[in-house]
């Protein structure tokens, strides 16, 4: 996607058999790679921890972390999937450039926008994002409450995206975009 990683992501090198990165290029998708191995990383991670902790506070706390994360990357993926859903059937050029310039803007406060439970900032993650793709509806409550309930007719009508949803939309439309941009 480019750009400068998040100050909380490493990168790393893992092996794999050749026949599974045969198998992963043919797939045909967008996948994020990453956000899957992640997942599978965390999940081996629970299990051992499960394994190691007892009934004690910090072992009842590191389990519903580790929940609050399966959650947070199920909301990271459907979002995901919804942004690169909404740049092929409704999204406008302006409107992803003006994302993609959002996005070089905060630059290594991206993180920040996303982050749960901070509430000394005026507008939630899926109000800034909307906000900053239809900069005219600027301050508009209603008119993002409104973007999102015609984007997720089937979800909750009048609820806000959780952060870590509006995350993995604006950065699965920022794949789509980058991928089709230069074809244009």
């Amino acid at each position: 996607m480019g750009g400068k990683p998040a100050s909380n992501v490493v990168r790393t090198t893992i092996s794999i058999p050749r026949q599974l990165k045969t198998r992963m290029d043919q797939a045909g998708e967008e996948l994020n790679w990453s956000a899957i191995a992640c997942a599978a990383f965390e999940a081996k991670l629970d299990e051992v921890g499960r394994k190691r902790r007892g009934t004690s506070q910090e072992g009842t706390l590191e389990r519903l972390r580790a929940s609050r994360r399966r959650a947070d990357d199920a909301d990271y993926q459907a979002g995901e999937a919804e942004g690169v859903s909404w740049v092929d059937r409704v999204a406008e050029v302006a409107e992803l450039r003006r994302l993609e310039e959002w996005r070089a803007a905060c630059g290594t406060d991206w993180d920040d926008v996303f982050a749960e439970g901070d509430d000394t900032r005026p507008y939630a993650a899926g109000e800034l994002l909307h906000f900053a793709i239809r900069p005219d509806e600027r301050g508009d409550r209603h008119a993002a409450r409104t973007f999102w309930d015609e984007l997720l007719r089937d979800g909750e009508q009048g609820v806000a995206p959780r952060p870590s949803f509006v995350r993995g939309f604006a950065e699965g439309a920022l794949a789509r975009w980058q991928a089709l941009k230069d074809q244009l």
